[in-house]
């Protein structure tokens, strides 16, 4: 099989298995999902309903009362981005993972679903989340996936995914 055949079936792979993920995880953490019922309420209540920021909140801070419930800034998740430069690896190899994240942010964690989680450190000159991972010998799958989900200070969370397609040990060299 030549190269241009693996990049076409590994993108289609790839495709396959982020449809998967995202069907997989549709509803099953429903309370911890980054919009909750009450902030979905928010959208729909009249302005009428609106009432005087309750004791204690900051200045500019935005809130709404919603009956006895109150809503805030912080009661949305913290917004996040993944990548790696390398997404074509080789068994053994170590990857860097840099995740932008909101200002919110206040931890960033990597898991690869096979019992590997890390957090990732912050790099404050760059602005950036960053952590290394290394692919498996023996990789359960020829297009692992690595999550990246960060958290704020009020424990929501919002989660993202970066694929990659594991090569051949040896790069083939066409003469």
């Amino acid at each position: 099989m030549n190269t241009r055949s693996r990049i076409i079936q590994g993108i289609g792979a790839i495709a396959l298995i982020g449809t998967s993920v995202v069907a997989a995880g549709c509803g099953r953490h429903a309370s911890d999902t980054s919009t909750s019922t009450a902030a979905d309420a928010n959208l729909a209540v009249p302005a009428a309903t609106v009432g005087v920021a309750p004791a204690g909140a900051k200045p500019g801070e935005v809130t709404r009362e919603i009956g006895s419930a109150v809503a805030s800034i912080d009661s949305l998740p913290p917004e996040i981005t993944a990548s790696s430069s390398d997404t074509l690896v080789t068994p053994g190899a170590v990857v860097e993972i840099v995740a932008t994240g909101s200002e919110d942010v206040t931890e960033v964690m990597l898991a690869d679903g096979i019992g590997k989680r890390q957090p990732f450190a912050f790099d404050s000159t760059e602005n950036v989340w960053r952590a290394y991972y290394r692919i498996p010998m023996k990789p359960k799958s020829e297009h692992p996936a690595l999550s990246v989900t960060a958290k704020n200070g009020a424990n929501r969370w919002h989660r993202v995914w970066v694929f990659f397609s594991v090569g051949p040990d040896q790069v083939e060299v066409d003469h």
